[in-house]
C-alpha cells in the first residue's frame, strides 16, 4: 500500500523529534564538589550548594560530527552553564557510566569547571 508523502514526512518528523528528544535526557553526577544535572528534552536542574532550573537555549554538535561531542547551552534566571557531554566512559563513586560531562557555570560570581559523567534517562 502507497502512503501520501504527507503521512510520510510527517512520521519522519516525529520519530525524529522524539529521538532528538530522548538524546537529551540525561542524568549526570559528579564529585569533588558534588553535584548533579538532570537533562530533559527543554531544560536542566543543576543542584550544587542549590538547586537551579535553566531552559536548554542552544544544542549543538562539533563540526562535522554526526552525534558526538555535543554541547547545551542551559541559561536560567540569574544562572548559566555550558554542558559539554563526550560518549566515553567514565567512573564517578566506582560507577560506571557511558558517558563524560564538562560543565562550565559559576558558584555566585566565580567561574568554575566542574567533570563527572552521565547515563541517559528513560
Amino acid at each position: 500500500m502507497a502512503y501520501p508523502v504527507s503521512i510520510v514526512a510527517g512520521i519522519l518528523c516525529c520519530t525524529m523529534i522524539a529521538e532528538a528528544s530522548h538524546a537529551r535526557t540525561y542524568a549526570c553526577y559528579g564529585s569533588l564538589p558534588a553535584w548533579s544535572l538532570d537533562i530533559d528534552s527543554t531544560r536542566g536542574t543543576f543542584h550544587l550548594d542549590r538547586t537551579v532550573t535553566m531552559d536548554i537555549m542552544h544544542e549543538a554538535l562539533a563540526e562535522g560530527q554526526r552525534e558526538w561531542p555535543r554541547a547545551l547551552t542551559l541559561v536560567g534566571e540569574r544562572d548559566t552553564a555550558i554542558v559539554l557531554l563526550e560518549a566515553e566512559t567514565c567512573m564517578v563513586n566506582h560507577t560506571q557510566f557511558p558517558f563524560q560531562a564538562q560543565v562550565l557555570t559559576q558558584k555566585g560570581t566565580v567561574p568554575i569547571l566542574l567533570t563527572g559523567c552521565c547515563e541517559r534517562r528513560e
